[in-house]
């Protein structure tokens, strides 16, 4: 589904922006990018702190809801991440206000969002299991 949807976006993307394509491209990339820092940092926390503690993944658990996280940490994590991706970027269409404090300008949108989210989850996720057990 969100092969399908990405698709149709670029397409729509380039038939708009043909003369601006690569202009396009590289805004949209630099918010994948942001994305993917904050939310790496979310999984591997998830792995090396909470599923390391012998219980692992219970892979007869994939479909049924009842036995899988709620995902409120990781969801408040990821938006806790994307306010700090929006504070720090430096891009051609908006700067935010961390990003205009060094120098001449610098993104600071990664490094910002990665450890805004890194520092969140682990007490949400603790929350989240005290208090849903999964």
């Amino acid at each position: 589904m969100w092969t399908t949807i990405a698709v149709v976006i670029s397409t729509v993307l380039a038939c708009a922006g043909r003369e601006k394509l690569f202009e396009i491209f590289q805004s949209f990339l630099a918010l994948i990018g942001y994305w993917t820092a904050f939310w790496v940092v979310i999984t591997l926390e998830e792995e090396l702190i909470f599923r390391r503690r012998g219980s692992g993944y219970d892979w007869s658990a994939w479909n049924d809801r009842r036995r899988l996280p709620v995902g409120l940490a990781a969801l408040a994590a990821f938006l806790v991440g994307w306010v700090g991706a929006v504070l720090g970027m430096w891009q051609t269409y908006f700067t935010g206000p961390l990003g205009k404090l060094v120098g001449y300008g610098i993104d600071l949108g990664m490094p910002v969002s990665s450890s805004w989210a890194a520092i969140v989850y682990p007490g949400l996720r603790w929350l989240e299991l005290k208090h849903f057990g999964r």
